[in-house]
């Protein structure tokens, strides 16, 4: 996602949990199709990660922990608001606190 989309402060680090939240990239395209296929049936193909990833007015945030992503969050800024379109997280993540 492109600095000027306004994400603030990301990178940002969850203390305690060992979590940090950042953009996501056009590179993280396979762990997010990864995570997709294993939380939705039917899932999103990757084109749809792929528009968001492209939209200016799409945001997707990844959460990562030990370089590794386990979760994600999709959606998009329209005026004032804002429509949540995926929140995912890994199953073998889930639940931890």
């Amino acid at each position: 996602m492109p600095a000027d989309k306004g994400t603030g402060d990301l990178p940002m680090a969850l203390p305690g949990v060992g979590v940090s939240l950042r953009s996501g990239t056009e590179s993280d395209l396979p762990a997010l199709v990864a995570i997709e296929q294993l939380c939705f049936l039917p899932p999103w193909p990757p084109e749809s990660f792929l528009r968001d990833l492209r939209n200016p007015s799409a945001y997707v945030l990844v959460a990562e922990q030990a370089g590794k992503i386990i979760g994600y969050l999709c959606c998009w800024l329209i005026g004032d608001e804002a429509h949540i379109l995926k929140v995912a997280v890994h199953p073998n993540r889930r639940r931890l606190g």
